[in-house]
């Protein structure tokens, strides 16, 4: 489980929309599923002005694609971004298969994908590598 300090690290850097300023690797903190859950709660935090759904959904595609990447030896916050932002949908979706987060994303379910997808991307859009 990440420790007290790092999730704070998480909630200071999202308060200043800049999760470059992240002092440590989550791949490496995060060891259980659970752990990727709550850095995704704080990366996410629920907003009034936004339906708890969207947030929920966006939580949980990021910690999914987020915990699988922790297996992958050449994972990276831009390669992550690009599964989450910009990959084809079937390929997202195959990225997801097995996982809690799958059936939130398909071809089949376009626009619902699309609609997750912005959420994640109004959340995360500062993270982009320069």
């Amino acid at each position: 489980m990440p420790n007290k300090n790092s999730i704070e690290q998480i909630r200071t850097c999202n308060k200043q929309t800049n999760l470059k300023r992240v002092l440590f690797d989550f791949w490496t903190e995060g060891k259980a599923e659970s752990d990727f859950e709550e850095i995704a709660e704080s990366l996410f935090p629920m907003q009034p002005a936004i339906d708890y759904y969207w947030t929920g959904v966006a939580r949980a595609v990021f910690s999914a694609a987020a915990y699988r990447m922790k297996k992958d030896e050449s994972r990276s916050i831009k390669k992550l971004l690009y599964f989450l932002l910009t990959a084809e949908l079937d390929v997202l979706e195959n990225y997801l298969k097995g996982t809690k987060a799958e059936t939130l994303v398909s071809d089949r379910t376009r626009k619902n994908t699309l609609s997750i997808r912005s959420v994640i991307s109004t959340y995360l859009t500062t993270t982009q590598p320069v």
